[in-house]
């Protein structure tokens, strides 16, 4: 195939890319366990015109010492449903996003379905550093998370003019398993910016109806996925549209399951102009606890 000298370079078991060439080839081969980000101005932009089927674990991050963050989105032409499919994953993996500007919407058009990641596999990790994720117009701007185990952490992450469900963890509506209902471990947001939230909510632990007699198909239960514990840390919620901040029935017990099994701890955190739901049941318990 094509090779341009001036588009990466090797560094041991890192790459650095200066463009898109041979980025997503990369990735869904797995050859490196560091991708770096290296455009040469503020106004190049790594555009992802398929959804990358990701393997194993990796990390994404801008190179050190630029000074700003690489833009990163789909194509408005063939818009990626997701960026990032983390499936076949055996044993779990962890992945790493770090110093990157993620963008749904290019100069009022959409280049991305849903949203940055979705997860099949697993056991895997996810950690979201220094990151920005703007004008997401649909859900998922972070993560849809379908299956069970790995922690979610985020620091001095801003999101912003997004319509909502920034971090999904939901049942298996897609597949001949919808009685499964995936546990992951613990959350953990810090030090982060929540902004123009619309439509729907910021965290969503999914429910769903789940068949509870094989005889009556018809007859169904809702049911949460969850979390091991919660923790939000010195983070800014600010005008959230008519919604919910967390969907309050995900926060405590719910058809018999305790969605958050351990601690759901708010500290150190700022709610300002949240919309008329912030006053309802999903405050109440949010602040108090489970």
């Amino acid at each position: 195939g094509f090779f341009c000298s001036a588009c990466f370079m090797q560094v041991g078991y890192s790459q650095v890319y200066t463009d898109t060439t041979s980025l997503v080839a990369d990735l869904e081969a797995g050859i490196f366990e560091e991708y770096i980000l290296a455009p040469a101005s503020v106004t190049d932009t790594f555009f992802i015109g398929k959804m990358v089927s990701v393997g194993n674990s990796f990390i994404l991050k801008a190179q050190d010492g630029l000074g700003f963050k690489p833009v990163v989105t789909g194509n408005p032409d063939d818009k990626p449903s997701y960026l990032f499919s983390v499936e076949d994953v055996n044993g779990g993996a962890d992945i790493k996003l770090e110093g990157i500007h993620f963008v749904s919407e290019i100069r009022g058009e959409e280049a991305i379905n849903n949203g940055t990641m979705r997860v099949f596999s697993e056991n895997v990790n996810i950690t979201v550093q220094s990151c920005n994720f703007v004008d997401f117009p649909s859900y998922n701007a972070i993560a849809k998370i379908y299956n069970s185990g790995g922690d979610i952490t985020l620091d001095s992450v801003l999101v912003n003019n997004c319509s909502g469900k920034i971090i999904q963890v939901n049942y298996k509506d897609d597949d001949d398993t919808p009685n499964y209902v995936p546990l992951i471990g613990d959350v953990k947001i810090t030090n982060s910016t929540f902004s123009n939230i619309y439509k729907r909510i910021f965290f969503e632990l999914g429910a769903g109806n789940v068949p509870i007699d094989e005889n009556d198909p018809d007859l169904t239960q809702r049911f949460n996925a969850g979390a091991e514990s919660f923790t939000i840390d010195h983070c800014t919620f600010y005008h959230h549209i008519d919604v919910d901040l967390m969907q309050g029935r995900s926060l405590y017990e719910f058809a018999g399951h305790a969605a958050i099994k351990n601690n759901l701890t708010i500290t150190n955190t700022i709610f300002a102009r949240m919309g008329k739901n912030m006053a309802a049941d999903s405050a109440s318990n949010t602040i108090m606890g489970h």
